[in-house]
């Protein structure tokens, strides 16, 4: 069976490391995202832990599409971005990890994305 490249990336990541989205998500708390200018108290394992959560509910949404393989070219636009920009504070987490997702499953496989889908996937009310 032929497989994306993309896809081949995410079993190759996903043999390798027991959490492969804790991999990630360190990985993306090393190098797009900075805690100069937080509270002190606010550490690296905090800055982690924020990202990996983030990540997980935007797996929620890559899941309901069938794409959890999607989270590295994900990273991929985020990386893309932070070079042109800098590192981003902690408040910025989840905007550029959810536009980033939302941009992927649009270039990549262009769902059709309604507030209703949100809605349901995340429990909210549509207004």
């Amino acid at each position: 069976m032929d497989t994306s490249p993309i896809i081949q990336s995410y079993n190759l990541l996903s043999s390798q490391f027991s959490s492969p989205l804790q991999h990630l998500a360190e990985y993306a708390a090393n190098h797009f995202f900075t805690i100069h200018n937080c509270n002190p108290d606010y550490t690296l394992t905090h800055l982690v832990s924020d990202v990996l959560e983030s990540m997980e509910i935007l797996s929620k949404f890559l899941k309901y599409w069938n794409m959890p393989h999607f989270f590295i070219p994900m990273l991929i636009y985020v990386e893309r971005y932070i070079k042109q920009v800098g590192k981003l504070g902690p408040v910025h987490i989840f905007d550029i990890l959810s536009v980033a997702c939302v941009t992927t499953v649009k270039v990549w496989e262009d769902k059709w994305i309604t507030n209703t889908t949100f809605a349901k996937m995340f429990a909210v009310t549509k207004q």
